[in-house]
């Protein structure tokens, strides 16, 4: 079920994004899909998901609080040293690096950590 309503306010919030041009809420959307990429892929495959591991758990949701953290920062608390200009992508930078390295980092443990 709540797989159910993530995919459909994803949805509704990249309609949104296009139709007033938010890059952030397209962003973030996207973001929502990706717990349905694995779904979608063992479904089209017909093979079984993959069995819970803690450790995935564990490091995922680290990496991911941690770059919640730092999203904030960034976006809030680092406006009082840096400026950045509206609407250009600079302004777009601090909401999307911290994401952007831990997707990268959580998919680089995924490869070392695999069994």
């Amino acid at each position: 079920m709540l797989l159910a309503i993530t995919l459909v306010y994803s949805a509704l919030l990249i309609y949104l994004g296009v139709c007033y041009q938010q890059v952030l809420f397209i962003i973030f959307a996207a973001l929502g899909l990706l717990p349905f990429i694995p779904f979608v892929v063992s479904l089209v495959s017909k093979t079984p998901q993959r069995k819970f591991s803690w450790l995935r758990e564990h490091y995922t949701n680290m990496v991911v609080s941690g770059g919640a953290a730092y999203t904030a920062f960034m976006a809030f608390g680092a406006r009082m040293f840096f400026t950045f200009p509206d609407n250009t992508f600079w302004a777009v930078l601090p909401w999307v690096l911290p994401t952007a390295v831990a997707l990268v980092a959580v998919t680089w443990y995924n490869k070392l950590y695999s069994k």
